[in-house]
């Protein structure tokens, strides 16, 4: 109501392409507070998967920090990586914690007072870490055929998606279970990633036919 800009967003325009309809894929977004303040500002540059999404308080200090990569430009399903951090309106650290490129935590947690003091931590060990590593180089040597990974994804022998839009539903709806964050299963992690191959691997499936 007084005027001020409250919302600023560029993107680029994609045609329709092998069934699939016109979007617009987001390259910058700002949102802003009645003072003209930025709260919010998301940036997702052209020809990289990486969106960053940055929070501010009202005195314009950083109020937090994401990073998301990006596995589909068109619906925009994405994954946590690298690291995230909130602060202090003071500018000081107040949370930080890093994710892997699965989407897993990773490293050390930690949670920081106001004056910089460290409070409380969690490791995450370096056992952990290596049976991750371990379960995915042998995952990567295994070669799914498009029929075995329709069935990691849970469809019945003989059966297929009709398509990659279908394969993301299906794989949305399977995997958000898992995940390691909010899965209590210890073998969440190998399930989630053996999900996310099938994924991939019914995506170029269906990619290599078009």
């Amino acid at each position: 109501d007084n005027s001020r800009q409250k919302y600023f967003r560029t993107y680029q325009a994609v045609p329709a392409k092998g069934g699939n309809p016109a979007y617009e894929r987001m390259i910058e977004e700002k949102h802003f507070d009645i003072g003209g303040v930025c709260r919010v500002d998301s940036h997702f540059g052209l020809g990289q998967p990486y969106l960053s999404r940055k929070h501010f308080y009202e005195n314009q200090r950083m109020k937090s920090e994401q990073l998301f990569f990006v596995e589909d430009e068109r619906t925009m399903q994405a994954r946590k990586t690298g690291h995230w951090r909130e602060y202090y309106e003071g500018g000081n650290i107040k949370v930080e914690m890093q994710y892997d490129a699965n989407g897993v935590r990773c490293g050390f947690c930690k949670r920081y007072g106001p004056d910089g003091s460290l409070e409380w931590v969690k490791d995450y060990t370096k056992d952990y870490i290596e049976r991750i590593g371990e379960f995915n180089a042998k995952k990567g040597k295994i070669a799914l055929s498009a029929a075995e990974a329709a069935a990691v994804l849970g469809y019945p022998e003989g059966k297929m998606p009709k398509d990659s839009s279908e394969v993301d539903r299906v794989y949305r709806k399977v995997c958000m279970p898992l995940h390691p964050d909010k899965s209590p299963d210890p073998d969440a992690n190998e399930k989630f990633i053996e999900v996310s191959r099938a994924r991939e691997v019914l995506l170029r499936y269906f990619s290599e036919k078009k």
